[in-house]
């Protein structure tokens, strides 16, 4: 779009209106379509298209058009205090005097009233299983549909040529550019935004530390929910503990798919009509807890495997929580969900 990566617009913006407005003035930083980059603006814009084509807003429209119907009774903007407070903290707040929990990190998101394109989502890592499961359908889950299947093929059709790419966000620039996501492509190696080595494997990150990433060539996704901005965003280093998780995933993957079949391909994995159901993951050598969860409108068992410790980037080290707690988005983490 040519739109700039981020601004500031909190520090002068008292509400969604004039952030919106100053949106709309914002000069592009290059003739669209020269250039790949992210942009926080981009995907405000996309919220707000939204908006303007249903004539409803964004949080009462992803609720009734995709929340709702898939089950999702966890997942929406502006949680409840049911909700919020099963919470974790991310960041500490120096204007709140306080750490930040159960509201939207995001500056610019809040000013906006914490519904936006670009933040303010809260979930868990069972709504978040439903959602994969319904892009692994093509765009249905049980009886529910919510997306037609040309619309999930043309989601995961690379938009951009490489030369666009290249042009952009020197940390994006080994994904491939898809409709809102990015994908792995044919890189062998886990990414700094982590993700599968699976050449169709499709995902994105959130600032927090969040990401979600899903390979239809082997039916499996990971969802990866870590408050990686606790207590404060200086000094971290989310491309590290992202390559490290889902390596240890991939390499869970590999040796479970060894011990079934004897044999690997290339190095991937080749698993087409079973799904791993159960196995140890090891993350910085603390194993992480193993559960089944059933649901019927799933073709087969979800292996859970929530993690009570949280990986503390700023110390560099691993520490427990006080206790284990239902896994929210960017809230107690992290935490890994395989089907």
């Amino acid at each position: 779009s040519g739109l700039p990566a981020w601004k500031g617009f909190y520090t002068y913006c008292k509400n969604r209106g004039e952030i919106w407005e100053a949106i709309c003035k914002t000069e592009l930083e290059s003739p669209p379509g020269v250039q790949r980059v992210y942009s926080d603006l981009g995907f405000i814009t996309l919220g707000m298209l939204v908006e303007k084509v249903s004539g409803e807003r964004l949080d009462r429209f992803t609720k009734e058009r995709i929340f709702e119907p898939l089950g999702m009774k966890d997942t929406g903007f502006n949680p409840s205090f049911r909700i919020r407070k099963r919470c974790a903290a991310t960041e500490w707040s120096s204007d709140q005097n306080k750490f930040i929990v159960g509201t939207v990190h995001d500056e610019n998101c809040s000013t906006f009233g914490g519904v936006s394109g670009h933040a303010g989502l809260f979930s868990t890592a069972n709504d978040l299983a439903v959602f994969c499961q319904m892009l692994l359908n093509r765009g249905t889950y049980g009886d529910v549909r919510i997306l037609k299947p040309e619309t999930v093929a043309l989601m995961l059709t690379p938009q951009l040529d490489c030369k666009i790419l290249e042009a952009g966000n020197g940390s994006l620039a080994e994904n491939e550019q898809l409709l809102g996501w990015y994908a792995v492509g044919q890189q062998k190696d886990i990414l700094q935004t982590g993700g599968l080595p699976s050449p169709r494997a499709f995902g994105h990150t959130g600032f927090t530390g969040t990401s979600l990433w899903i390979d239809p060539e082997h039916q499996t996704f990971v969802v990866l929910l870590a408050n990686a901005v606790h207590p404060t965003r200086e000094g971290i280093s989310r491309s590290q503990y992202r390559q490290g998780f889902h390596q240890a995933v991939w390499d869970a993957l590999l040796e479970a798919e060894k011990k079934k079949s004897g044999r690997t391909c290339g190095g991937r994995r080749i698993v087409r009509e079973e799904r791993i159901r159960s196995h140890w993951l090891c993350l910085g050598r603390l194993p992480l807890q193993r559960g089944t969860l059933w649901d019927s409108r799933l073709l087969q068992p979800v292996t859970v495997l929530p993690c009570v410790w949280n990986w503390n980037i700023v110390r560099g080290n691993l520490h427990a929580w006080p206790k284990p707690s239902p896994i929210m988005a960017g809230i107690w983490g992290p935490s890994i969900l395989l089907v």
